[in-house]
């Protein structure tokens, strides 16, 4: 859990979260299907709009309630 396969920065794409543009622009940029992903953020409001484009979230509070939720979804 210690890498990242990719980022979109706003300024790039001209939209900040929880704008559903940004997490489409991801989508687009590494073809994800939005079911097979799982969005990790501290802040409410984004986790419900990841949520409501069709990915699993976490609400983050901390790494080990984290973990044990990406687990709980069969990430290793």
């Amino acid at each position: 859990m210690e890498e990242v396969d990719g980022a979109v920065f706003s300024y790039e794409v001209n939209s900040v979260k929880p704008e559903p543009e940004i997490y489409e622009a991801l989508m687009k940029k590494y073809q994800l299907n939005p079911t097979e992903c799982v969005f990790l953020d501290d802040n409410r409001g984004n986790i419900i709009a990841a949520n409501k484009l069709g990915m699993a979230t976490i609400h983050f509070h901390t790494k080990s309630q984290a973990e044990e939720e990406l687990r709980s979804l069969g990430v290793e």
